[in-house]
C-alpha cells in the first residue's frame, strides 16, 4: 500500500493493482467450478452408459414378455406340462431382464424422478422405475396364473369313454378351480394386475420419447385387459360353475340364430330358434327350426312397440321380432316369456349368436361334417353354403320349401354341439379365444335368468349386452332393418361425434351419421322407386339388394334436449324414447340403391355430464351385429386444458383444448380424459 495526495493535499490510501493474477479466492471458485463440471460430465457419461444398458434389458424383457403373452393366448399346447413350462420360462426370462435393468441403474435410480425436466428422454427416465415395477408385477402375475393352471393337464390327459373333454372332465376342472391353493394363486395374480392398471394411469403416452418405452407401454396396454379379464374370471367363476354346468339338474336355454345381413337391435333378424340343454357339463341341442314355426297364436301375445307396428305392420309381438330393444336383457326377457308361452317349455336363459360369429367358431374347431347334407363346412365356405341351402337354385317358394328353408342352420348348430362335446383341451382353448372376441364385439349375447350368474359373469365383465349405465357422456347408434330384405352387407356407414360449448356455456353435441347404399335393384322392384314388400326372391343374392329402410335410434344421456334432427323424410315424425336411463330419438330413414344419406342430430347435454375440473368421460356403445363402423370423436374442452388420457387410446390429433380420435367401432369405445 502507499499514501498519495489528492488535489486538495489530503492523504488517501491507494491499492497497488496487479492486473496479471486474480485474487486467491477467485482461483478457488474456478477450481471448484471446474471440478463440478468434470463430475457432472462423468456422471452424465456413466449415466448414459447405465441408461443404455437399461434400455437393452428393457427391450429384451419386453420381447420375452410378448413371447409369453403369445404362448398364453395362441399356444394349443398350453394346458400340457411342456406348454406351461415354455410359458413359464419366457416369464422368468422377462423377470430376469427387468431385474438386470434395475441393477444397471444403481444409484441413478434415486435421482431419476428429477429427470423429467430434461427435454426428450427426460420423461421416460423419470418414469423408468414405474416401467420396471409394472413389468415385473405383470410377469409375476403371469407366473402365479401358470402355477394355478398346473393341476389341469392331468385332468385333460385322463382317459375316458369317447373322445374329448365331455361333461365328466368339465366337472373335474370345476372342482380343481375351486381348490383354495389354486384360488390363492389367481387372487394374488389378479391383485398384481390391478396394481399395474392403477400405475399405468400415471404415464402419459404422448410424452414418451424412446421407442423402447413406447413399445413396452403399448405391450402392456395390449395384453393387460385380456389378462385382467381372464384372472378376474378365474377368481369369480369357480363358485358359479356348478350352476353354469347344471350339476344340480338340467337347464334349458333358447338359442337364437340371428342373421346380421338383416340388422336388428341385438344383432340380426331372428332366423331360427333352438333349445339347448346343459346337464352335468354336457350339451344337447333340440327343436331347432324356423323362427316362424315357434308362434302359437292360441295364446295372446304382447302389443308391439309403436315403431314396429308403424314400419313393419306388426299386429302383435312374436318371438322373431322380440329382439327389438338394444338393451339385450330387455329383449331376452321378452323372448323367454314368448317362448315359454308358445312352446310350453320352461327356459333358463337366452343365447343369441350372429351368423358371422358362427363363421368365426369354425376357426376354432376346424371343419365340421354334416352327413345329412353331404357337406363339410369350414370358415371359408360356411356363409356361401348357408345362402345356398336357404333357397337352392330351381327351388320354388311353395309351402314345402318354406317349412324346411332353415333346416340347414339347425344342422349346423347340432354339428357344432357334437363337436363341442367331443372337443379336447386344445379346441376349448381356441374356442375360448374366439368366443371372447365375439362376446366383446357383441356378436354373441347371453342372458341368464339366474340372477347370480347374470350379475357375476355377464354384468361384472360387461358381457350382458345391456345399454351401459355409465357415468358421463354416452352415445349409441342403433340401426334396425325394417325393409324385409338382407341389404346390410351392402351398406357403408360412418359416425362423427363432436362436442362443443354454446354461447351460454352449455355442452352442445353434434352427431352426424352418413350412409351409402352399394346395393343394386332388387328382383321384382323398379329402379328409382322404394316400395316396401314382404316377399321371397328366387335367390338369397337378390335379397341383398334394393332400398334400405332403417329405423334409426340415437341413445344419449338422460335429460338431453334435442335442438334439431335432419335427413329424414319430410313427412316423418321423430319418436322420443326414455329407456334404460337414456334419452333416445328414433325415426325411419329410406335410401335408394346407389344413394347417400346424411343424418344430423344437434342436442344439448345435461350439465351433469361434465362438471368443471372433473375428468371428461365418454362411452360410445357398439350396436350388436354391426361391423367396425368408422368412428370420429372430437372433444373441445370448455372447462380447462386437457391432461392425460387416463382411459382409452391416444388421440390422433391433440391440442390443449381439443382432442380427436378416428378408429373403427369394433368394441365399445371408452374415454376418460383429465382436465386441468
Amino acid at each position: 500500500m502507499a499514501f498519495d495526495k489528492n488535489s486538495s493535499g489530503t492523504a488517501t490510501l491507494a491499492r497497488t493493482k496487479n492486473n496479471s493474477a486474480p485474487p486467491r479466492r477467485f482461483k478457488k471458485r474456478y477450481i471448484v467450478l471446474l471440478v463440478v463440471l468434470l463430475l457432472l460430465f462423468l456422471v452424465g457419461v456413466t449415466g448414459f452408459m447405465a441408461f443404455t444398458g437399461v434400455k437393452q434389458h428393457l427391450t429384451d424383457g419386453a420381447t420375452h414378455f410378448q413371447n409369453a403373452a403369445s404362448l398364453l393366448k395362441d399356444n394349443p399346447d398350453l394346458l400340457t406340462p411342456a406348454g406351461l413350462d415354455k410359458a413359464q420360462a419366457e416369464l422368468l426370462a422377462a423377470q430376469s431382464d427387468f431385474k438386470q435393468a434395475r441393477n444397471s441403474l444403481g444409484l441413478y435410480g434415486l435421482v431419476l424422478p428429477v429427470a423429467g425436466i430434461v427435454p426428450g428422454v427426460g420423461y421416460d427416465a423419470a418414469h423408468l422405475n414405474d416401467f420396471l415395477n409394472m413389468s415385473d408385477q405383470a410377469a409375476q402375475a403371469g407366473l402365479l396364473a401358470l402355477d394355478g393352471l398346473r393341476p389341469m393337464p392331468a385332468i385333460f390327459e385322463q382317459k375316458t369313454e369317447g373322445s374329448g373333454i365331455g361333461g365328466d372332465k368339465l366337472i373335474k376342472l370345476s372342482n380343481v378351480l375351486q381348490q383354495a391353493s389354486v384360488q390363492q394363486n389367481f387372487k394374488q395374480a389378479d391383485d398384481l394386475i390391478n396394481q399395474v392398471q392403477q400405475e399405468r394411469k400415471n404415464i402419459e403416452e404422448s410424452k414418451l420419447g424412446l421407442d423402447q418405452t413406447k413399445k413396452a407401454v403399448a405391450l402392456l396396454d395390449k395384453n393387460l385387459p385380456t389378462l385382467q379379464a381372464a384372472l378376474d374370471a378365474a377368481v369369480s367363476l369357480p363358485a358359479l360353475l356348478p350352476a353354469l354346468l347344471a350339476q344340480n339338474g338340467p337347464r334349458n336355454y333358447v338359442v337364437l340364430a340371428q342373421n346380421d345381413d338383416e340388422l336388428r337391435a341385438t344383432g340380426g333378424f331372428i332366423s331360427a330358434v333352438g333349445l339347448m340343454t346343459v346337464d352335468s357339463g354336457r350339451i344337447t341341442m333340440s327343436n331347432f327350426r324356423d323362427s316362424y314355426a315357434i308362434d302359437n297364436f292360441n295364446y295372446p301375445h304382447p302389443t308391439p312397440p309403436p315403431a314396429l307396428t308403424q314400419y313393419m305392420l306388426a299386429g302383435q309381438l312374436v318371438l322373431r321380432d322380440a329382439n327389438w330393444w338394444p338393451d339385450f336383457p330387455t329383449s331376452a326377457r321378452q323372448i323367454m316369456a314368448i317362448y315359454q308361452q308358445d312352446q310350453q317349455t320352461k327356459v333358463d336363459g337366452v343365447l343369441a349368436i350372429n351368423l358371422r360369429a358362427v363363421q368365426a367358431m369354425f376357426g376354432a374347431f376346424g371343419p365340421i361334417s354334416l352327413p345329412d347334407f353331404g357337406e363339410t363346412l369350414t370358415q371359408d365356405n360356411f356363409l356361401e353354403r348357408l345362402h345356398f341351402y336357404y333357397q337352392p337354385p330351381g327351388t320354388s317358394t311353395d309351402g314345402d320349401w318354406w317349412l324346411h328353408r332353415k333346416d340347414f342352420i339347425g344342422g349346423v348348430f347340432k354339428g357344432i354341439v357334437g363337436r363341442l362335446n367331443g372337443a379336447g383341451a386344445h379346441d376349448y382353448l381356441k374356442l375360448a379365444g374366439v368366443l371372447g372376441d365375439q362376446l366383446s364385439q357383441r356378436q354373441v349375447l347371453t342372458y341368464f335368468a339366474d340372477a347370480k350368474l347374470e350379475s357375476e359373469i355377464l354384468q361384472r365383465h360387461n358381457l350382458d349386452g345391456a345399454i351401459a349405465n355409465n357415468v358421463g357422456d354416452f352415445l349409441m347408434v342403433a340401426d334396425s332393418n325394417v325393409g324385409f330384405n338382407k341389404i346390410n352387407p351392402k351398406i357403408d356407414q360412418k359416425i362423427n361425434y363432436k362436442l362443443t360449448s354454446d354461447a351460454n356455456g352449455q355442452l352442445r353435441a353434434e352427431l352426424t351419421i352418413t350412409y351409402h347404399n352399394n346395393g343394386g335393384v332388387r328382383e321384382g322392384t323398379q329402379a328409382g322407386v322404394c316400395e316396401k314388400k314382404a316377399k321371397y326372391d328366387s335367390s338369397y343374392d337378390s335379397m341383398i339388394n334394393g332400398c334400405y329402410w332403417d329405423y334409426v335410434r340415437i341413445y344419449t344421456p338422460e335429460g338431453s334436449q334435442l335442438v334439431s334432427a335432419s335427413g329424414f323424410p319430410a313427412d316423418s315424425k321423430l319418436e322420443t324414447l326414455q329407456e334404460n336411463h337414456k334419452t333416445a330419438w328414433g325415426n325411419q330413414m329410406i335410401m335408394l340403391p346407389g344413394a347417400d344419406a346424411t343424418l344430423k342430430f344437434i342436442y344439448i347435454l345435461p350439465g351433469t355430464v361434465w362438471a368443471a375440473g372433473s375428468p371428461y368421460q365418454l362411452t360410445v356403445q357398439k350396436e350388436a351385429g354391426s361391423q367396425n363402423i368408422p368412428l370420429t370423436v372430437q372433444i373441445n374442452s370448455v372447462a380447462g386444458k386437457f391432461g392425460a388420457v387416463q382411459v382409452g387410446p391416444p388421440p390422433q390429433q391433440q391440442t390443449n383444448t381439443a382432442l380427436t380420435w378416428e378408429l373403427p367401432l369394433k368394441t365399445d369405445f371408452k374415454l376418460e380424459v383429465a382436465v386441468k
